[in-house]
């Protein structure tokens, strides 16, 4: 069965529903939030690369482009 659950999480992450931005609100009295050294205020609004973000080779790797249950 672990198997299985870690099949179906690297279909999730290879087989992408929504390749686009993803968009978030930067929270309101949250932690401040700094991106490359910028000051991101409450409020505005962020997004990321979810295709960019699921094939990233700093997070999973040299093998990010294939399909690897065994992660």
């Amino acid at each position: 069965m672990e198997y299985l659950n870690a099949s179906v999480r690297e279909v999730v992450r290879f087989a992408i529903a929504s390749p686009g931005r993803l968009p978030r609100v930067v929270p309101q009295g949250g932690k401040t939030l700094v991106v490359d050294g910028r000051v991101v205020p409450a409020g505005s609004i962020i997004g990321m690369s979810a295709y960019t973000m699921n094939f990233s080779k700093g997070l999973w790797g040299d093998d990010a482009a294939t399909f690897n249950p065994d992660r």
